[in-house]
């Protein structure tokens, strides 16, 4: 996965850059998320291991290995499971990544939609729509993943994440 100086299109189109938080991240409780691991064959026959965590939207969670070993990487690929969470206070429940399309100056990362699931990688907050894709950080770091709220004690629900490639590199 090593890309070099080629852009990551995906990646360039759903950054915000110079995005500010309402609050820091590590203002938010962090809670460690550990993997269930399974294999899948690829179209070229080879056998590929794949993580799956299951996050939840209360937190901001950090994808980690085993204890004391976080996913670190600079570029993550992914898919995901199943989405099944609510906002409370009247929110309905979602089933998407990003449930709305429109941002609000109350949540965490100002500029990003409402209520979307928000990666933390390379040191760089990202979005999608999509139901798959690949983000791109500038550095190796830890990988996060929450969601864009502005009260998180009255969320409730999963968010399964499936890590398919990342890379350190």
């Amino acid at each position: 996965m090593n890309t070099g100086n080629r852009p990551n299109d995906l990646a360039d189109r759903l950054l915000l850059p110079n995005l500010k938080s309402s609050e820091t991240p590590e203002d938010r409780e962090v809670i460690d998320v550990y993997p269930n691991m399974f294999q899948l064959s690829a179209p070229d026959n080879s056998i590929l291991n794949v993580g799956t965590w299951i996050c939840k939207p209360q937190v901001r969670n950090r994808l980690v290995w085993s204890e004391n070993n976080p996913l670190t990487a600079r570029e993550v690929h992914f898919q995901y499971g199943e989405i099944h969470w609510t906002a409370g206070g009247g929110w309905p429940t979602y089933f998407v990544p990003m449930p709305l399309n429109y941002t609000s100056d109350k949540n965490h990362w100002k500029g990003f939609p409402r209520h979307c699931v928000v990666w933390e990688v390379g040191g760089q907050p990202w979005y999608t729509g999509n139901n798959s894709g690949g983000f791109r950080g500038n550095r190796l770091m830890e990988v996060f993943v929450s969601v864009n709220d502005d009260i998180y004690s009255d969320n409730d629900g999963v968010i399964t994440v499936i890590i398919t490639a990342y890379s350190q590199n």
